[in-house]
């Protein structure tokens, strides 16, 4: 799947159910790409190379899909990294749950 070309970009573009269609891909994957599920695309073997491509033909960040597959905003998950992962204390931050709620 290659969306570097300008006409398979426009084919994709058109119509990208019958685009998916031609190439070996599960249902579920081509469901996972229709609906733009991003983690469930890579929980089903998706390269992360070839989803960043959607994203971009979508016009999202990898930030912004990052933050979508971990429940937390593009800005969060920008400082987040900014911060190498860590809290101001330099504890791990924690994506998808809140720590006070595992901290009894």
């Amino acid at each position: 799947m290659s969306l570097n070309v300008p006409a398979n970009r426009e084919a994709f573009r058109d119509d990208e159910q019958g685009y998916i269609e031609r190439f070996s891909m599960t249902p579920e994957q081509k469901e996972a790409v229709i609906n733009r599920d991003w983690l469930s695309m890579i929980q089903l073997g998706g390269n992360i190379y070839y989803i960043f491509k959607i994203a971009i033909f979508d016009g999202f960040s990898m930030q912004k899909i990052s933050g979508l597959m971990s429940n937390i905003s593009e800005e969060d998950f920008k400082e987040i990294m900014v911060t190498g992962g860590k809290d101001e204390m330099g504890n791990p931050r924690h994506m998808n749950r809140n720590i006070e709620e595992n901290d009894e």
